[in-house]
Formats: C-alpha cells, sequence, structure tokens
C-alpha cells in the first residue's frame, strides 16, 4: 500500500545518512570550499545512464551503486568534513491507483513522525524529467547539527522516481547549483 512506499522513502532517508556518514571511499579532499568551488567550476559534467534513465552530475562527485540506490556523493572540503554531501536516486514500483498528491501528503506525514527537529522548508509543485513532480525541503536538528534535505519526486509510467538530496544545512549553499545541475537533468527515457 501507499504507506509501505513511504516507509521505503524513509528507509532511503536513513540509507542516505549511512552512505554519507563517511569520507572513507571518497577520492578528493579540498582545503577549504573556496578550492572545492573552484574546482567544480572547472570541470566537466559526466553523464550517469540508468535502466531508464540518465542524468549529468559533476565529474568531481563519485558514484556509488548499492542495494538499488545510486549515490552521487560530493568530495569533502576538509578532513573534519565527516558528512559527504550526496544525492540519491531511487526508482519504486508505484500503487495503483496512488497520485502524486497521495505521496507528498503520505510522504509529509511519514516524514513529521519519523525525524527528529522535522522542519519544514517547502513543499511546491516542481517539474522532474519535464513531469509534474513534488519538492520537499526540510531540515533535520539534533544536538550535533542540522541537515537539509532536498527530495523531488514524480510517477511515469507507474514508476516512483525519488531524488533526494542529503548535506549539512550550513553547507548547502556550496552545494545547491551542483545540486540543480543532477535534478534538472534528470531524464526518464
Amino acid at each position: 500500500d501507499l504507506m509501505k512506499t513511504v516507509y521505503v522513502i524513509l528507509l532511503a532517508i536513513a540509507f542516505v545518512l549511512l552512505m554519507s556518514c563517511t569520507n572513507a571511499n571518497v577520492t578528493q579532499e579540498y582545503d577549504d570550499t573556496a578550492a572545492y568551488d573552484a574546482e567544480v567550476q572547472e570541470s566537466e559534467l559526466a553523464v550517469y545512464q540508468g535502466d531508464g534513465y540518465s542524468f549529468s552530475y559533476p565529474a568531481v562527485w563519485n558514484i556509488k551503486e548499492q542495494e538499488g540506490v545510486v549515490s552521487i556523493v560530493s568530495p569533502v572540503t576538509s578532513e573534519a568534513d565527516a558528512f559527504a554531501e550526496n544525492v540519491n536516486v531511487m526508482l519504486l514500483p508505484a500503487e495503483e491507483g496512488a497520485t502524486l498528491e497521495d505521496y507528498g501528503a503520505s510522504a509529509l506525514d511519514g516524514l513529521e513522525g519519523a525525524i527528529q527537529g522535522f522542519t519544514l522548508e517547502a513543499y511546491e509543485d516542481a517539474l522532474l524529467s519535464e513531469t509534474e513532480a513534488k519538492r520537499i525541503v526540510y531540515t533535520e536538528s539534533s544536538a550535533e547539527e542540522v541537515l537539509k534535505y532536498v527530495q523531488v519526486f514524480t510517477l511515469q509510467d507507474g514508476v516512483l522516481y525519488v531524488l533526494t538530496f542529503a548535506g549539512a544545512d550550513n553547507e548547502f549553499p556550496l552545494y545547491e547549483e551542483d545540486v540543480n545541475v543532477i535534478m534538472d537533468s534528470f531524464v526518464v527515457e
């Protein structure tokens, strides 16, 4: 049912945190955010070709594929950067008869109930692969830090496409342009 899909989305967020809380596999490190910004601006875009979809991403980011999730992971900006910002792509079978509005309402209910320190910043209409989508922007506050999430999802041909950015709230402006490149270039083929 629809709530089962929402729980899968919540599990995906937990997966996002697990994937991004380590920088052990990061191949590039920057002395500061200015060095990162300069490198990304000069870097080329790479293209990821998935099963029935594709997207562009900054070539200095890394692709990780695990358990049906494609993670696009940023390089860390310093040794102290314990959280590698990332965008994750998940495809889920859509529930018969469920609408984008149904998924949006269920996702909001699920997030509010499951995320400690949940603060909704935006819930709005969007486009993903030139198709009607929903965009949820929220933060999760803990004693250690505030994390920001930007989640965009759409329904096409019986598939729910979910793209989720996760990162430190105070570093979001540094990564926002890169996140937009990934999400804006996402195409269902």
